[in-house]
């Protein structure tokens, strides 16, 4: 028997006692593996040793009781209104900043409408030009 076939026997028993001769045959003749073993029943020992601890039946509901005690204690009451006053205020900048914005574009837009009509403006002519020509056309096809 290797150490890996040991490692595996001895970790799908309870007890050093279930071992498998070939199992003890090899802990006598590998040190690493007499540790390993030594080691996995102080586990088993302590594991042991932990099922024996009664625990109350109340456990839960008492450490979910502290638990609610100790956020309570540490969150203020007046956190929750703060955050509702900064996102009303968040949002009411947010939208004036967009109202604004949109007003300026508009005033932008107006303006450069202003100056493209009202202008003495080549694109102005050709464009007049043009439709000036596309009726004439389509009057004389008539």
């Amino acid at each position: 028997m290797n150490c890996q076939q040991y490692k595996a026997e001895l970790t799908s028993v309870k007890t050093l006692e279930e071992l498998s001769d070939a199992a003890k045959q090899h802990l006598s003749s590998c040190s690493q593996c007499k540790a390993l073993s030594q080691s996995y029943n102080h586990f088993l020992q302590f594991a042991d040793a932990e099922k024996k601890i009664e625990v109350s039946p109340f456990i839960a509901t008492r450490i979910m009781a502290a638990i609610e005690t100790d956020n309570a204690e540490q969150v203020p009451a007046i956190i929750p209104w703060l955050r509702v006053i900064a996102v009303t205020l968040t949002m009411t900048i947010g939208f004036t900043f967009a109202y604004l914005s949109d007003k300026r574009q508009t005033v932008m837009a107006d303006l450069l409408l202003t100056d493209y009509f009202d202008v003495e403006n080549n694109a102005f002519e050709i464009e007049t030009a043009w439709f000036e020509e596309t009726t004439q056309s389509e009057n004389n096809i008539n």
